[in-house]
């Protein structure tokens, strides 16, 4: 998998509400990961795609979110890494690291 990913395109887009409810956000954790070998999200739906990418763009992961909400992340390396999750109407872009 050596696709990279460029944002060379941002485009303003005006709020049309405000969410409140803390059902609707989606966390994953641990964060930072020190010695897990699962990264959990919590929030999202079942079957979302995922995809996880290095901070040089390029994606290393992908797949669609199960039951468990639990993504085998063994074998990354330490370092930041974006988790884009595709709902379906919306995308989410979450951060997280992993450290010694």
């Amino acid at each position: 998998m050596s696709e990279n990913f460029i944002v060379d395109d941002i485009k303003k887009s005006s709020v049309t509400g405000i969410n409140n409810s803390n059902e609707s956000i989606i966390f994953i954790s641990p964060n930072p990961i020190e010695s897990k070998k699962f990264l959990s999200v919590r929030n999202a739906s079942f079957g979302s795609v995922y995809n996880i990418i290095d901070s040089n763009g390029k994606l290393l992961d992908y797949g669609a979110l199960d039951e468990t909400g639990q993504i085998n992340i063994n074998g990354l390396n330490p370092g930041l890494y974006l988790l884009k999750l595709n709902e379906g109407k919306s995308i989410n872009i979450l951060r997280f690291v992993i450290i010694n």
